[in-house]
């Protein structure tokens, strides 16, 4: 509410969201079960026959018609659907068939097609197509082959581990067992603390403010929409925005409870973090950089005030290292087809 009157003081109210405050309790002598699980050989080939899905190259195919799953270099023009008038587009893309979403004809339209090809057909455009006022109309298609491409898929041999950077192939694989061993122990880790949060909420019922989780849910869409952005997705017509908002809420609303348990208990505990503690950690981010990148970056941090969120990050994880440690852990022993709750 504004209030004005000539000769009265200028009057309003302003309601602001508070984070609420919490007597915190029941975040000591808790219990939890840390599920652990052998790597198994087939989790290893998988892993090796990802690593040789990335190696594969593309190479150009001068003979034959365009397969499914290949690539190509197409010029596309579009015209009114009777074939006749004015050009109302005209690009040129890198079509990977099959994969093709705004024009979705073109999956089946560009096989068999040969370098130099033209062919000239009717279709419905998509609704991700790119310019909003011809995506889902039905036009007239004319494509050009340009150029084809084929995934070369490398044998998995020494050659292919010393391409990435190993002595042979089997480094390769005790490196790639190593590193899901790790895998396993973060999952394992996260599925703990999952465990012991859930009964620290349960002792502790917070109602988080809206505007926060609101907050945290413009900022999971944003870093998806970026992600899409950089591997040439659209993400206006791609992603079903208010579906991902419903999702996620849950998610959004589960992680701020948290934030909020975890900074009551650090006030509670008295924890601090000094600001040489949060520059050993901007250093650790930048071991390889040159000499100064660390201190230029945390004056940048300084000013954008994210030195400060950076403090507050560590904070809580050390909320709940102190959570973990004064909890009863059990190590469980399963198999490795054996699943917890947190699998997905």
């Amino acid at each position: 509410d504004v209030n004005f009157e000539p000769g009265h003081p200028l009057t309003f109210t302003a309601k602001f969201d508070v984070q609420p405050e919490v007597e915190i309790a029941g975040y000591k002598n808790l219990a939890a079960s840390k599920i652990v699980r052998p790597v198994e050989d087939k989790a290893v080939d998988s892993a090796v026959s990802n690593m040789r899905e990335q190696a594969a190259k593309l190479e150009s195919v001068e003979d034959g018609g365009i397969l499914a799953g290949d690539y190509a270099i197409v010029k596309i023009a579009l015209f009114p659907r009777d074939g006749k008038g004015k050009k109302l587009a005209e690009e040129e893309r890198f079509v990977h068939v099959g994969e093709e979403r705004s024009i979705p004809s073109l999956n089946t339209q560009l096989e068999e097609l040969k370098k130099g090809d033209t062919r000239k057909f009717v279709t419905k455009l998509g609704e991700s197509y790119p310019n909003d006022l011809l995506a889902d109309k039905e036009v007239t298609c004319r494509v050009e082959v340009q150029e084809i491409k084929r995934r070369h898929l490398p044998p998995v041999d020494n050659d292919l581990a010393r391409d990435l950077g190993f002595a042979d192939l089997s480094e390769l694989r005790e490196k790639t067992k190593e590193n899901y061993a790790a895998h396993l122990e973060e999952d394992a880790q996260r599925d703990v603390a999952r465990q012991l949060m859930d009964q620290v909420i349960a002792a502790n019922p917070v109602d988080p403010p809206e505007s926060l989780i609101e907050a945290r849910l413009d900022h999971s869409m944003q870093r998806a929409a970026e992600d899409l952005a950089r591997q040439g997705v659209d993400p206006r017509h791609s992603v079903d925005w208010e579906a991902y908002r419903a999702e996620n809420e849950p998610h959004a609303k589960r992680a701020v409870t948290e934030e909020i348990l975890f900074d009551a208990i650090v006030n509670a505990e008295g924890i601090e973090i000094e600001d040489a503690e949060v520059l050993v950690e901007i250093e650790k981010h930048q071991e390889g950089q040159p000499e100064g990148t660390a201190a230029s970056v945390a004056q940048r941090m300084r000013q954008d005030g994210s030195f400060d969120g950076l403090r507050l990050a560590m904070l809580r994880r050390l909320a709940l290292d102190l959570v973990k440690s004064h909890a009863t852990i059990e190590t469980v022993e399963a198999g490795p087809e054996s699943t917890t709750e947190n699998d997905s």
